[in-house]
């Protein structure tokens, strides 16, 4: 690069940083006919900051303490790669409050964002006759292309209620209202997201969903057809809480390994059928380190697990993750006889007092490997489903057509329930093998190629599950002559040779440890 390259560069960069404008919104203070560029002479309304054109760099601040009530903030933010534009918050105190009353659809939305980042915002949309489908913050993008860098952190979307009746769990309109919706609709321009984040957000008591995303691009997954078929990249959902909402508390749909961790699910499906999160038409989605409980079984509903390998989804991996106190389960694998779902791994899980049933195969899945769990069973141990129905541990339904080629092996499972089976159903390759089983072993139970039984020792508080990823490892994690230190089978080649704990495994090739954690001296 020569010297009047290198000056031309330099001057074009500063001169792109000099017109970057900073906004200023302030409720009380503030006036709309300022220009809003200085601190001291802020705009007032989102009404203004509507008709703003932001350019690359700009920033747009919303007081602390401020609040807005039915005043809708709807942009089109473009930045650059350099210069992303920025929607947050200044000042001290509570965070700037959004609240759409239930006059307006969202209360916030954001359209064909690229290069943007929205942080330390108060978002809510309350209807209180409950005769609406609402939604707090949309993301959407309409014939727009890849919609690319749009990260969400530190918001607080609260309080989005709809319509409380009951609707049937396929209904995809349903789910695309909620706490953040991610809406990418159209038929001419392939249209998806890449390089997204939601990060730190906290997103209580919304319908139906807490985060969800929808797409009009994920009709041609199966088959690849670029015309019809086109996955968000990059999706990274991480370290939210996620409480109360209607019905699931995560829909990840239509994207290529999404990665989804440290994740708080809590109290979800409060009003009607629902696991806590699930992947739905997606490759190679990775759900870790997350903690889902207190799912809600409600009358008449089908799923309240904490995870959920839903259909149209390839290579799904759950892994090193905490459910417990789930109305109905750690984990759902499903599919029904028209779709798929082959390649769902399963591996170095803790499920304690989960009730209903604890593992669950639906449908036509294929190709599953659940392994190296660790799975308590309590002792009072019940399923909600169907009055006087047995809870279960592993169980297989059919839904038009049954599960094919799946192995369970070197997963610990501990039964202090004398009420629960096992039932295979009328799947087929169904192979378990080299798994522990202590406590109540029933007629029903597996009988294992290099089956392993055995009482062991676990602390009585293990009834009583603890909040937080980590507390479960202490009661789990058993010491080395208990009989699961070795015995397991080899784990798959693309095995993270880790457990729970992110302790390192001894590559070996056989005897493998059993259940999620290694044990210790």
């Amino acid at each position: 690069m020569n010297f009047r390259t290198l000056l031309f560069v330099l001057v074009s960069l500063i001169a792109s940083i000099s017109r970057a404008n900073t906004y200023y919104v302030d409720s009380s203070s503030g006036v709309d006919t300022n220009n809003g560029t200085d601190i001291d002479h802020p705009l007032k309304s989102c009404e203004a900051v509507n008709h703003l054109v932001l350019s690359p760099g700009d920033k747009v601040l919303f007081k602390k303490g401020s609040k807005w009530s039915a005043d809708s903030l709807s942009i089109s933010p473009a930045g650059t790669k350099d210069n992303p534009i920025r929607i947050s918050s200044y000042g001290i105190g509570d965070l700037p409050k959004f609240e759409g009353k239930g006059s307006m659809l969202s209360t916030v939305v954001i359209k064909n964002p690229k290069y943007v980042e929205i942080s330390d915002l108060d978002i809510s949309n309350e209807d209180a006759a409950h005769k609406k489908l609402l939604r707090g913050i949309t993301l959407s993008g309409i014939d727009a292309g890849i919609l690319t860098h749009i990260t969400l952190k530190n918001l607080y979307v609260h309080d989005v209620t709809g319509l409380t009746e009951s609707y049937h769990d396929e209904d995809v309109t349903r789910k695309s209202y909620g706490g953040i919706v991610f809406l990418i609709e159209g038929k001419t321009v392939r249209t998806a997201w890449d390089t997204l984040l939601v990060e730190g957000c906290k997103v209580v008591d919304t319908s139906a969903i807490g985060i969800t995303f929808v797409t009009s691009w994920a009709k041609g997954h199966r088959t690849y057809d670029e015309s019809a078929w086109a996955p968000s990249t990059n999706v990274v959902i991480r370290g939210n809480e996620i409480r109360r909402s209607a019905r699931n508390g995560l829909i990840i749909r239509a994207c290529v390994s999404p990665l989804i961790e440290h994740n708080l699910f809590k109290e979800c499906a409060v009003q009607g059928s629902g696991n806590a999160c699930f992947s739905f038409d997606c490759d190679d989605a990775l759900f870790q380190y997350n903690e889902s409980c207190f799912t809600k079984f409600n009358p008449g509903d089908v799923d309240a697990a904490g995870y959920d390998s839903d259909y149209n989804c390839r290579r799904s991996v759950f892994q090193y993750n905490y459910s417990h106190d789930n109305d109905y389960g750690f984990i759902l694998i499903c599919c029904n006889g028209k779709a798929f779902n082959d390649g769902t791994i399963v591996r170095y899980n803790i499920s304690q007092n989960d009730n209903g049933v604890l593992v669950r195969f639906s449908g036509t899945v294929t190709n599953t490997y659940v392994y190296n769990n660790t799975l308590f069973a309590k002792s009072d141990m019940t399923n909600p489903r169907t009055q006087g129905d047995m809870p279960k541990i592993f169980y297989f339904k059919s839904w038009s057509g049954w599960a094919k080629n799946t192995f369970i092996f070197n997963n610990l499972i501990i039964n202090q329930s004398k009420d629960t089976i096992y039932d295979n159903g009328g799947s087929t390759g169904t192979h378990f093998s080299h798994n522990f089983y202590s406590g109540f072993h029933p007629q029903s139970e597996p009988n294992d190629d290099a089956k392993h039984t055995g009482a062991l020792l676990i602390d009585d508080s293990v009834h009583l599950a603890k909040a937080g990823w980590s507390s479960p490892t202490k009661l789990f994690i058993l010491k080395s002559n208990s009989g699961i230190a070795s015995g397991g089978m080899a784990p798959l080649k693309n095995d993270p040779r880790k457990d729970y704990l992110s302790q390192v495994v001894p590559n070996k090739s056989n005897d493998w440890f059993i259940g999620a954690l290694l044990p210790q001296n």
